[in-house]
């Protein structure tokens, strides 16, 4: 589609549409893609973002309310090695989580090596950040930030043992 297709798609949400990063050509016919933003008639976004064989290693969905996105859902996948180009259900271990505007967020975590799903709940998360405004056509450096929104740790986080699931 050329470039007043996708802007007046965008502009009205008619029908859908995705965005490609072409940053990185490989050759005349070939792009290795390091996210994509897709956008859906209902107001949707997902950004997906990619290794650099090509699987999805990370998605973030924006649901629409009351004329904004709201950042409600994010998946980290890990394949068994990064030589290869895998599909989301061939991943060893994926993370998901769901926020809602109000603070309270699940975490749902797959570990398929050792045949495990742990849930975990929180009504005190940090997401007021999870906020944005629909962007201009273009604009797209918040909807490719993987972590946009999320406040910044304290000093010393990562020295800290690692908590709970269930405690966010």
């Amino acid at each position: 589609m050329t470039l007043d297709e996708a802007r007046a798609r965008y502009a009205t949400l008619d029908r859908s549409f995705v965005v490609v990063d072409a940053s990185q050509v490989i050759d005349e016919q070939t792009v290795q893609a390091r996210w994509t933003v897709g956008f859906a008639p209902n107001g949707w976004v997902r950004a997906r973002f990619f290794s650099p064989v090509g699987s999805v290693t990370h998605l973030t969905d924006y649901a629409p309310i009351d004329g904004r996105l709201w950042r409600s859902r994010t998946i980290d996948y890990t394949y068994p090695d990064d030589e290869h180009e895998y599909v989301e259900f061939q991943a060893l271990r994926h993370v998901t989580c769901a926020f809602e505007p109000d603070g309270s967020a699940t975490v749902i975590i797959v570990d398929k090596e050792h045949s495990t799903k742990d849930v975990g709940t929180s009504e005190h998360v940090h997401s007021e950040g999870f906020w944005m405004d629909r962007p201009a056509f273009g604009d797209w450096d918040d909807l490719t930030d993987k972590s946009y929104g999320i406040p910044p740790t304290e000093p010393g986080w990562q020295s800290r043992p690692p908590s709970p699931v269930s405690s966010i």
